[in-house]
């Protein structure tokens, strides 16, 4: 008897804990259901049998399974991404209803090729932020320029191209997440870029400014040229040159070795 009360313990405990989880409610019941079930059982054998010949034989592996589609369908909603919560949703209910569901794992591949979608469009996001800050800091190259606008253009493509338009996914609080800027700064992200694909940012004030200022140095270094290239000869004198060589190891148990070397000073 002492025996069979300790089995009856561990279901208990087993049901306490799961419950206590907060995430594992199937799991739960499944253990104060079997708890129940071989209480009042006179030895451990009978309570195997018991189990064996009712609904519980099985009944953990489904509660498993159940509790597992349960959570990811829950992330999934609470990320707000409804395909993958979709799927999940299903999964769980082709469980609910036949506990062998639970070994089918046809699921994973949709869930994969919903995850690839989303982490192609993540990529194509961010490299049209990144295009744009690009775009908004570079010289006054036309060629440079027009680089940084062709990455922007394929991104916006790439976008398009996996079913999710630039707009759409800006409006998402995942994607707004992914930027790196204060809301005035998204904004004006979300309203520029889409123009910036066929309008180069007008850069022309600016380089008229920055001849003018390099004209004006210019003609005052060129005074002093003498006075400068002195400058120049005076602090090479104190530069010292070195470099570091790493020697890579023989065989994969072996260590690297660095020499380092260092021209002499005059």
């Amino acid at each position: 008897m002492a025996t069979i009360n300790a089995c009856v313990e561990l279901y208990d405990l087993m049901a306490k804990r799961f419950a206590a989880t907060g995430r594992t409610p199937n799991q739960a019941r499944v253990y104060a259901e079997t708890r129940d079930l071989i209480a009042d059982c006179a030895t451990v054998d009978e309570s195997m049998k018991r189990i064996k010949n009712s609904k519980y034989y099985t009944a953990p592996a489904q509660a498993l399974m159940l509790d597992k589609m349960a959570a990811y369908r829950d992330a999934a909603r609470a990320n707000k991404l409804p395909e993958l919560e979709q799927i999940y949703d299903e999964k769980y209910k082709e469980i609910e209803q036949d506990w062998m569901k639970a070994y089918e794992m046809g699921y994973e591949k949709k869930v994969a090729g919903v995850e690839l979608k989303i982490n192609n469009l993540i990529d194509a996001f961010n490299k049209a932020y990144t295009a744009y800050i690009e775009l908004l800091c570079c010289g006054f190259d036309k060629s440079e320029i027009k680089r940084h606008q062709d990455n922007l253009i394929k991104a916006f493509t790439d976008m398009n191209n996996y079913g999710e338009p630039f707009g759409n996914l800006a409006a998402k609080e995942a994607f707004r997440n992914l930027v790196p800027a204060n809301d005035m700064g998204f904004k004006k992200f979300v309203e520029e870029a889409p123009k910036l694909v066929n309008v180069a940012p007008d850069r022309s004030a600016e380089e008229a400014e920055f001849k003018e200022e390099f004209n004006r140095l210019w003609s005052v270094l060129s005074a002093k040229k003498a006075q400068v290239m002195e400058v120049g000869k005076g602090e090479m004198a104190r530069v010292r040159y070195s470099a570091c060589i790493a020697i890579p190891p023989k065989d994969k148990t072996g260590k690297y070795e660095f020499d380092l070397r260092e021209e002499e000073m005059p």
